[in-house]
């Protein structure tokens, strides 16, 4: 029969090693972004190809970036995920983000 104390002391054993585990897979991903796909595989950015995206993503939206242009792969991966808070994560999110908008502007003529 195990004591209270050898019990505790197991328990505290295997949160310690969830511990290490846990900051083993911090360090290992380097502060990835990962990204998960419809066809369930995980595309992994470093956290500064958000600032990438982010400023791709508003120069699409204002129309600075014609539709010809490649689009960064980390907006590609947004666009495909298949988790739908990632999906509409930037400004277009969902389908047909990647087009440029609709030109609303009247004609002066």
């Amino acid at each position: 029969m195990r004591t209270p104390r050898s019990i505790a002391a197991r328990e505290a054993g295997i949160v310690a090693f969830r511990d290490r585990l846990r900051r083993l897979r911090r360090l290992s991903e380097g502060g990835a972004v990962a990204i998960p796909q419809r066809d369930g595989t995980v595309e992994r950015f470093p956290e500064s190809a958000l600032r990438e995206a982010f400023l791709e993503d508003v120069a699409r939206a204002g129309g600075r970036v014609g539709p010809e242009a490649p689009v960064h792969p980390m907006l590609a991966a947004l666009h495909n995920s298949s988790d739908p808070m990632r999906a509409g994560l930037f400004m277009g999110g969902g389908e047909g983000s990647l087009e440029p908008p609709e030109d609303l502007s009247e004609d002066p003529s």
